[in-house]
Order: structure tokens, then sequence, then C-alpha cells
């Protein structure tokens, strides 16, 4: 689906080959349409590539995108091509390092390559971190001794860095792929990741112990949302506000963003509350935490772009204008773009095989031709 992302005054909005930026240089939440960037212009391309992910540094200063094994870093002040580099295989994740120096990519057979563009060139640094499947998402913590990976077989795995080799542990308890890691913006020491079994889940990522758990499956009024009555939480957004962490939690196939309050009590134990559920048109294609209000991107022509910001203990939906205009503009086109992306949450699942069935036909056959019966 169409994404989201949010560099320091940029937003920016992934399609397939392309990706248009909007900046925001004068007035909160006032953006205005810079430019549209086609990442295929310098390549020789078929139907089936596309962006693979994309980020922003933490420094805000180059915006990282891997399209088509190929890995294209620009610059954010005039948006030109700095470095590109032809990577081993597509990503299928993406991050910077802290000191926005060195870039990870994870891809689907479950190795990480980091690449550094400190020079003139984008060049491989090491090639490390072999999980057993598909790698689903990547975080680098603020001191860089450790890179955070999630892969489709529910594991996050915490590794030293630079010496990869070493396994610092597994914080394990995801039923269902693993699609998403954050950590929580009141409190660093805590990782949240976010599975296809309906479940968050808080860590202490050094000891790899729980710290909690938010199961959407068991709300009252929560409504199965799919074909196979599950619930699979897709995305999460958070922020941080007034030393608690505000949680916007997106499920397949919903039209409802579900909003949650984390904070720390006496004991310090996490505590996790339900604040409201934000009813969409239709479901969003993603969603991004902008100076404490939500921004949700869905397939509306109406309203393309809705803006939540909080009011007492409630979100209200307030107007967002001029990305509005250009999207409503431009509704056929970014409709058109998102038919041609991939949705990869059905992939991530994996599938039942019964062969017992055909064991017995098998064996059934084989008996008959001996002369044999069952």
């Amino acid at each position: 689906m169409v994404k989201f992302h949010l560099g320091l005054d940029h937003l920016i909005i992934v399609l397939h080959k392309e990706f248009l930026i909007f900046t925001n240089k004068t007035q909160e939440n006032t953006w205005k349409f810079l430019q549209k960037v086609d990442c295929a212009v310098n390549f020789k391309t078929s139907s089936e590539s596309c962006i693979d992910c994309c980020e922003f540094s933490p420094c805000g200063k180059y915006f990282g995108v891997s399209f088509d094994k190929n890995i294209l870093i620009y610059n954010t002040f005039e948006w030109n091509l700095l470095h590109i580099a032809l990577g081993e295989r597509k990503a299928s994740c993406l991050c910077f390092f802290p000191k926005s120096n060195i870039i990870l990519l994870g891809n689907k057979t479950g190795f990480t390559t980091f690449y550094s563009f400190e020079g003139k060139e984008l060049s491989k640094v090491n090639s490390s971190l072999g999980h057993n499947s598909m790698l689903t998402s990547a975080l680098i913590t603020d001191n860089e001794k450790y890179i955070i990976t999630s892969d489709r077989d529910e594991k996050i795995r915490i590794t030293n860095y630079p010496n990869t080799y070493n396994i610092e542990r597994f914080c394990l308890g995801h039923k269902q792929f693993v699609c998403w890691l954050g950590f929580l913006p009141s409190n660093k020491e805590v990782l949240i990741s976010c599975s296809g079994d309906g479940t968050i889940k808080f860590w202490n990522y050094l000891n790899g112990s729980e710290l909690a758990e938010y199961d959407c499956k068991s709300e009252i009024n929560c409504k199965k949302n799919n074909e196979d009555n599950k619930v699979v939480i897709v995305k999460v957004a958070c922020c941080e506000l007034k030393s608690e962490s505000i949680l916007a939690v997106v499920e397949y196939k919903s039209n409802k963003v579900r909003i949650l309050k984390v904070k720390s009590d006496s004991t310090n134990n996490l505590v996790i509350e339900f604040v409201d559920n934000l009813v969409l048109p239709c479901v969003p294609w993603d969603i991004v935490f902008c100076n404490q209000c939500l921004i949700c991107l869905v397939p509306n022509k109406s309203q393309p772009l809705s803006l939540w910001s909080k009011d007492g203990d409630n979100f209200k939906n307030e107007q967002f204008q001029n990305i509005n205009q250009y999207l409503i503009d431009n509704f056929d086109y970014v409709i058109n773009q998102n038919k041609q992306i991939t949705d990869v949450i059905p992939i991530l699942f994996k599938r039942d095989i019964d062969n017992v069935q055909e064991y017995q036909k098998r064996k059934k056959a084989r008996l008959l031709r001996t002369g044999k019966t069952a």
C-alpha cells in the first residue's frame, strides 16, 4: 500500500516507483507540495520493479530508498541523488544508524547488509545476522551497541554491534510474524513489537523479558476484519505526550485506528490504557504522528488525509487542506499507483498444509496394488 515517511520538515508519500515530497518550513501542519521523484528514471525497469522500503536518516539530511536491489541515498536539501549502489538482493527493511553514516538493509533470506556513505561512494561494510526467514523490521539503539531485528518466524533478535556474530538474546513470545518494531517514546529502553497474532508486546530488550502485552483480540467490541477472522496488527505509530506515550494502532482491513496510552505506575510497571477508536471513512493506507497530531492517509477522494489532534482525553478531526487538495487533484493517479503495490501481509502468514488425506489416498492405492486391505 501507499506509505508515509516523516522527516524533520518533510513528509513523503511513497507510491509504486515514485515518491511525493511535501515540505513544512513555516507553520505547524502547513504543508506544501515540493516535487515528485521517480526512482526508476536511472534504471531499466520491469513491471515488477518498485520501491521496496525507504527511511529518513535521524539527522534528517538523507532519505534512503531500496529500489529493485538498488540502494539510493537522496540529499533532502535539494533532493538530488547523492549515492547509488547495487545491492545483493531486494530489501525487506531498511534503517539508518543514529550517526546517519551507515545504512542497514535486511532482505527476504534473513541477512542484513551494511553500507557506509561517509566517503564519496556508497560502499559495503559488512553482511551478517543470518535469520532463517524473511526480515520484517530493524532498529539500531541510540548508542549503536545493538541491532534489533524481527522476522517472519515470530522472533525478535538482539545482536551486538560491531561484533554481529555475538547474539545478545532473543525476545520470544509472539505466535505469528512480527511486522513492526519501535522504541517507546517515553522510555527508549522499552521495545515495542506488533504481530500478526493480534498482540502488541513491550520488552526490556537488554534482558529479553516481556514487560507487558496488549491483546487487541480481547476487546469486547473488537470486530474481526478479514475473511479468516484474524486480528492482524500491521502498524503502530507513537509519540510522547507529558511523560506518557500515545500509540495509534492499525489493524489489517479495519477502518478504525485504536488509540492507546502507555505510562509507568508507582512501581515502574507499564500500564496500558485504551483511549479511543478513531473511525475513518475506509481502511487507511498508513498513519504517522506529526507534532503530536495523528495524520491518516486513506483512499478517500473527498478527504485523502485526515488530521487528528488531542482534545482532552479524546482526538478530534481537523482540516488538512494543502496536501489534501494536491491528493484530490491527483487521486486517480495515486489509486492507480497503489494497485501496482503488492500487499505483503498475506505473504507473511505461513500456510497450513494438510497432507494426511493425500497420504491416505496413496496408501490405499498402494495396498490395492499389492492385493492387501487397509
